[in-house]
């Protein structure tokens, strides 16, 4: 009887046990109409996201770029890419073609539905390489309270850091910096930017819950175990 407890109790917790997952979001969908589109709860699966422009009376908006239709933005027309920008002009206008915030201190938050283990964030066309400080991803946890903050002038230099120069796309990964997810609860990434740029993908991790299925396997292998004791009995 021992043994089988023991077998069981293997066999539940590798049942229950989390399985660690990577989710890329790619904002370059190359599809006809998504170029204009304000994005908050189109990935709500994983997250919901929402804009700051302290610039603009409007307001804030996340919105995406689009390389094939927004020709009047040379900059990231040189990237080639869709990418998530906030707007500095008014989606409310009957004129309105998406141009990214070339002032200081616009925001995009990244509110995820789970605690994430991992984050990377691939940047479109940095446009004011002598402003990095003011480039930053703050991570915060469910009460949005800053539990650890890096800037990009942080990550120049670094090995596996990343190129300074218009319509480049950069790669920016906070653990170059030293950051230890495993340490924290981090339920959101605010993104701040020092000028001109664009969020081409993201790249996060999250732990999974078991799935239905897998709780009603072992609920059936449990009634089987118990139905051969019986027999045996």
């Amino acid at each position: 009887m021992k043994k089988l407890t023991i077998i069981f109790a293997i066999l539940f917790f590798s049942a229950i046990s989390a399985k660690a997952a990577m989710i890329t979001v790619d904002f370059d969908r190359n599809t006809p109409g998504w170029g204009g589109t304000i994005i908050d709860d189109e990935y709500s699966q994983w997250f919901t996201v929402s804009a700051t422009n302290p610039n603009r009376s409007f307001g804030g908006y996340a919105i995406i770029w689009d390389a094939e239709t927004h020709t009047d933005d040379s900059d990231l027309l040189t990237a080639e890419l869709d990418a998530l920008i906030v707007s500095e002009r008014n989606p409310g206008s009957g004129t309105f073609r998406p141009d990214d915030e070339a002032g200081t201190g616009a925001t995009i938050l990244f509110d995820f539905t789970e605690s994430i283990t991992d984050f990377t964030i691939n940047w479109v066309d940095l446009d004011e390489p002598n402003a990095l400080g003011n480039y930053s991803i703050a991570f915060l946890d469910e009460l949005g309270n800053e539990l650890f903050k890096v800037t990009f002038e942080t990550l120049n230099g670094l090995s596996g850091g990343f190129t300074l120069a218009n319509n480049s796309l950069n790669l920016i990964d906070p653990k170059l910096a030293g950051f230890d997810f495993s340490q924290y609860d981090v339920d959101k990434a605010l993104v701040t930017f020092g000028g001109s740029g664009g969020i081409g993908s993201i790249q996060f991790g999250i732990t999974s819950v078991p799935e239905p299925t897998t709780m009603v396997l072992m609920g059936l292998g449990l009634a089987g175990i118990a139905g051969v004791r019986r027999l045996k009995r």
